[in-house]
């Protein structure tokens, strides 16, 4: 039987039949409806012709045709034209005829403004053009290459984007386009070309995505050259078998300067160059996924001069060379996460003169100095690295330091019992079908949507059957789509292909019952809650038209998510949406056993949104993982008037990267428990894709209470802004409260006002400031106990306080800290009754200068008494009244969903009582679409021929 969903292409192809040919058509005449008649050009001359035609005729308002607006060539027919190739067009379409591939020997000049292009199966040999395609229209206008082969091309250039060829604006920056190479291949170069350079890829300030492209004995000087801001993101492509032409001149299979590449899921291999990827002036290179492979020597497969930095995740490295990684300047920042050494006989894995940072990671095989050499006083942070490298020839089996003297010294990598990567393995896939390949139905009818789920599966199968109705046009009802669980009722999740929460329309709530007294538990699997496009084939063609970027869950109550540690994530929710937002509002998670409770965003960062309103987080007690139960990797993560109680979170609460934003207030944090931090904001290289855009942390009104930081509450490192208003601090203990920490590239911002820390036992102090800025208002430090100092300021920090209060502190070594090259700009600073240990019970300044006995010079400032102090008797938060969400009425979730209109051709909503009936909802659907299709496109065939 022919799955419904195919029946409109089924039914196309058998009202007009097949067409082995295409009819070259001469003359200047432009070709309407070219996709079904299948006639195209006999030249290329008179494609252009025909282009210019239309484009005239729309200028002069007397359009022929709407957009898109294809024009078709025919595969038996040789192109070439010495003249470039130039569409005006928006919305122009040049293709192969039946999907084959037409050779085309000119060059395709890009050149118009706010124009959206498409060049589909073609295949160019660069004859006639010492480029096959010119991409330099500016920015705003768009040029996607599918399924296009560049192949034994002699010419210089495959692919040129110059921002040269643009025109400046008015502030002197050039603007350029977007060019898209998707399912293309590039392969078999002529190597007898008379050319000395030759390029597959020129970016010089533009803008290319890369995707499935195969590229596979290619002789060429380098395959991709990006400077001047370049930004080149390639993803699931594959390299291999290619050569190095002039050898004396070049070196690099990809060379940035000063620009952006982003690799994911990348295979290298045998490809005969220096270096794979060359780095410098500031160039920024992201890397996730990466497999490279080489038989034979070579240089090294990233090298890193004067550029920004280098971030290399889930990937594996195998072969000899000289280093794999090689910084030979300082200023590159190196982080290696999951990562697979596999060393043949290189110098080294890692050759840094900067400072280096490595987890997860396993280095193996022989290396002939080192497995990692750091040179002019560079050190590395480490952490869950595996190793069993042997340097039997030379010196070290485990970090080599030369030191800037000098002198080297060896030191050993205490390693991890075993190699322990990343997984890279999901949990099963929701899907609406059993079988991705044949289609099988997971539901064989499809209930009500009026009727409440009494199990998983079966809300499954409620709203896989409104989504086929609605990709079909057969509307049942407008949206909210609403669906409840029946309540009292415990749901258990046996097979996450079939039992996850799976929401698919967009604009959909799952609420349980109809009573804020119903309850409805959710337990078990490794996954709960999945939102985002589907990851099987045959669900995200079925449903690829949907966007869903509205999903609530109103009063359920999330159970006992389960931990697997094959599986790359484990959480109770999921969402990896792109422009989504995600809401749960009256909902309750306790007893959670995977990794995560949220994961917000998925492999490549998209902007989703997840808030929690009116939530309890209560009694978990994770025993395994090291991240946070709240992931943010894009988009806003926002917790209001929700509860976190009597917890043990090993990972800590909630870690925010990339461009995330996090925003917590109306809350409690009450008798938790982590061993690391309980909130992390990281701005790390991964974290600057758009070149400067940082993590974003606001806290108001927040009470946090009786806690145990492990190392601190806030651990800020690498940049972003992070503010905490009206909240109260008390009876908690840990290493410090807050740590906040520049890296090379960003400084971060700590604004604290209008709070209170009252009751604090720390080891090291309330603020460890390290080449960052804080900012303190009205705030007030009470009883705080600390074995080292209050507020730290080292390596050109900035202090400004303003109408600050210490009092009744027991500070070991000062109140205030503040090296040399840090400042403290201070207004109503107060501060009395201290337990004085040390000889400073006040602001301690410390200068990098020594005396003749080479004793530090310190400086004790003693702080005003704190009979000004106005901020005492600060209450702490109070809860203010529950808090509706904006996006929708407040009683849209109680109310009772209106039945569906009467549709023609659907008169009735499939039931289980159907069956029995002898129809099945899918026999239904099937009908409709064979009358749909006979009437509207059978029938007009038939008569036309008549």
């Amino acid at each position: 039987m022919i799955p419904f969903w195919t029946l409109p292409s089924f039914l196309f192809l058998w009202s007009v039949g097949y067409v082995e040919s295409c009819t070259a058509v001469t003359g200047c005449e432009i070709i309407a409806s070219t996709s079904k008649s299948l006639e195209g050009y006999a030249s290329l001359e008179e494609l252009q012709c025909a282009m210019d035609a239309e484009f005239d005729a729309i200028k002069s308002g007397e359009p022929i045709r709407g957009p898109p607006y294809e024009y078709m060539l025919c595969p038996d027919v040789n192109y070439s034209w010495e003249q470039p190739l130039i569409p005006r067009l928006n919305g122009t379409k040049i293709l192969c005829a039946s999907g084959e591939s037409c050779l085309v020997a000119a060059q395709i000049q890009l050149s118009h403004s706010d124009i959206d292009l498409t060049f589909q199966d073609l295949t160019f040999n660069g004859e006639g053009s010492s480029t096959s395609v010119v991409a330099s229209a500016p920015k705003g206008s768009n040029a996607t290459f599918v399924n296009c082969k560049w192949k034994n091309q002699p010419n210089v250039i495959a692919i040129l984007n110059d921002e040269a060829l643009v025109s400046l604006d008015s502030s002197g920056s050039p603007y350029l386009m977007h060019v898209n190479l998707l399912n293309c291949i590039i392969e078999d170069f002529d190597p007898s070309t008379d050319e000395k350079e030759t390029f597959g890829v020129r970016s010089f300030g533009g803008s290319l995505t890369i995707r499935n492209l195969t590229v596979n004995n290619y002789n060429v000087s380098m395959f991709l050259d990006m400077r001047d801001g370049a930004n080149v993101y390639i993803e699931d492509s594959t390299f291999t078998n290619s050569f190095l032409k002039d050898p004396s001149d070049f070196e690099d299979f990809i060379f940035a300067d000063d620009s952006l590449l982003s690799f994911n899921n990348v295979v290298a291999i045998d490809n005969h160059f220096k270096n794979f990827v060359w780095l410098q002036n500031s160039a920024l290179a992201h890397v996730v996924d990466f497999h490279h492979s080489n038989q034979f020597r070579v240089g090294s497969v990233f090298r890193l001069t004067s550029a920004m930095g280098l971030s290399l995740k889930d990937s594996e490295l195998i072969g000899d060379a000289f280093s794999m990684i090689l910084i030979s300047e300082t200023g590159p920042t190196l982080e290696v996460e999951g990562t697979i050494f596999n060393l043949t006989e290189p110098h080294h894995a890692i050759w840094s003169y900067n400072n280096v940072s490595i987890t997860d990671s396993c280095l193996y095989g022989n290396a002939k100095e080192s497995p990692i050499k750091l040179s002019n006083g560079s050190q590395i942070i480490y952490h869950n690295v595996f190793t069993d490298v042997q340097a039997p020839k030379e010196k070290c089996d485990g970090i080599l330091h030369e030191l800037v003297n000098g002198t080297e010294m060896c030191t050993e990598i205490d390693s991890t019992t075993d190699c322990r990567p990343n997984p890279t393995v999901y949990p099963p896939s929701p899907t609406c079908f059993i079988n991705s390949r044949e289609g099988d139905d997971v539901c064989p009818t499809v209930p009500s949507i009026g009727k409440c789920a009494s199990t998983l599966l079966e809300l499954r199968c409620i709203m896989c059957g409104e989504a086929r109705a609605v990709a079909n046009d057969a509307v049942l009802r407008s949206p909210p789509y609403i669906y409840t669980l029946c309540p009292n009722t415990t749901f258990t999740i046996t097979d996450e292909s079939q039992d996850t929460i799976f929401p698919i329309l967009n604009n959909t709530q799952i609420v349980c019952g109809n009573s804020v007294t119903d309850t409805c538990i959710v337990e078990f699997g490794h996954l709960q809650v999945e939102v985002g496009a589907p990851r099987n084939e045959i669900d995200a063609r079925a449903f690829e038209i949907f966007d869903l970027n509205h999903v609530e869950f109103h009063r359920v109550h999330f159970k006992s998510s389960q931990h697997n540690e094959d599986y790359l994530l484990t959480s109770s929710v999921w969402n990896h949406g792109r422009d989504n937002n995600l809401i749960f509002e009256n909902c309750m998670w306790t007893d959670q056993l995977g990794s995560n409770l949220l994961v917000n965003g998925g492999a490549s960062s998209n902007a989703s949104n997840v808030n929690f309103i009116d939530c309890q987080i209560q009694n978990l007690s994770i025993s395994h993982g090291e991240t946070p139960i709240l992931l943010s990797r894009s988009g806003e993560l926002s917790i209001v008037n929700t509860d976190i109680v009597d917890s043990y979170l090993p990972g800590g609460l909630a870690s925010i990267s990339e461009d995330s934003t996090f925003r917590w207030r109306d809350s409690f944090l009450i008798n938790c428990n982590t061993s690391s931090e309980f909130i992390i904001l990281t701005s790390s290289l991964r974290s600057l894709g758009s070149r400067g855009e940082t993590g974003q942390i606001a806290i108001s009104n927040v009470l946090i209470k009786g806690n145990n930081y492990g190392e601190s509450f806030l651990n800020i490192y690498g940049g972003g802004t992070t503010s905490i208003q009206e909240s109260h601090f008390t009876l908690n203990q840990g290493v410090r409260t807050i740590s906040i920490i520049s890296s090379a590239l960003i400084r971060p911002l700590l604004s604290i006002s209008d709070s209170t820390f009252v009751d604090e036992t720390l080891q090291d102090g309330l603020i460890i400031a390290v080449g960052a800025d804080v900012e303190i208002r009205d705030c007030s430090f009470t009883n705080i106990s600390s074995t080292r100092t209050g507020v730290e300021a080292s390596e050109n920090s900035k202090l400004d306080f303003s109408s600050v209060c210490f009092l009744d502190g027991s500070y070991k070594d000062s109140v205030i800290s503040v090296d040399g090259i840090s400042n403290l700009f201070s207004e109503e600073v107060y501060g009395d009754s201290f337990d004085y240990k040390s000889d400073c019970g006040g602001i301690l300044y410390q200068y990098s200068e020594v005396d003749e006995f080479f004793v530090p010079i310190t400086e004790c400032t003693p702080i005003v008494p704190g009979q000004g102090c106005r901020l005492t008797d600060l209450p702490p938060p109070s809860r203010p009244p529950s808090p509706q969400p904006t996006m929708r009425p407040s009683s849209s979730v109680t109310q009772t969903p209106p039945p569906p209109p009467s549709m023609p051709f659907f008169t009735e909503i499939p039931t289980t009582d159907s069956i029995q009936q002898g129809r099945s909802s899918a026999d239904v659907i099937c009908w409709n679409w064979m009358l749909v299709f006979f009437f509207n496109l059978v029938v007009p065939v038939i008569m036309n021929h008549l």
